[in-house]
């Protein structure tokens, strides 16, 4: 594949961010990985690169989240080691401030969340058990991974 540019780059940071349930542990269908999946073949159709599958769309945000860790990591570097307003390290890249102004809240909601790995025990009834409302609720929203997740 080619490499791709800033402004590339930048449209896909603004097509992932749009999809909550990609990053976001509170959000509502952010467990469901119909929705997730869901999410990732929207991006990938939003942006509309012969052979971006889903798959690749999943290996770009790892990618990119790697990336906004390190640039992340260098900022707090630079703020700790005493440096004055004027050394602190200021990321060049583009889309930067775009994502971390969608993950900062976020990362400090769910840096003590579980994972979004579905627990099929959340599923499981008891013979004869009749499911709750919200276990019918998502389940209806397992069912319907084409609902928008955010």
């Amino acid at each position: 594949m080619v490499k791709w540019t800033e402004d590339t780059t930048y449209k896909f940071v603004q097509e992932y961010i749009k999809h909550e349930c990609l990053y976001n542990c509170k959000a509502p269908r952010y467990k469901i990985k119909g929705a997730r999946d869901t999410a990732l073949v929207r991006i990938s159709e939003a942006m509309n690169i012969p052979g971006f599958g889903s798959k690749e769309v999943y290996t770009k945000i790892r990618n990119l989240k790697s990336t906004y860790a390190q640039e992340a990591k260098k900022i707090k570097q630079s703020t700790k080691s005493g440096a004055g307003t004027d050394d602190v390290y200021i990321p060049q890249i583009k889309w930067f401030k775009l994502l971390d102004d969608a993950l900062n809240d976020v990362n400090i909601q769910c840096r003590d969340s579980g994972s979004n790995m579905q627990l099929d025990s959340q599923h499981e009834q008891l013979d004869g058990e009749e499911p709750s409302t919200s276990q019918r609720n998502q389940s209806a929203e397992i069912n319907n991974p084409d609902a928008q997740c955010g």
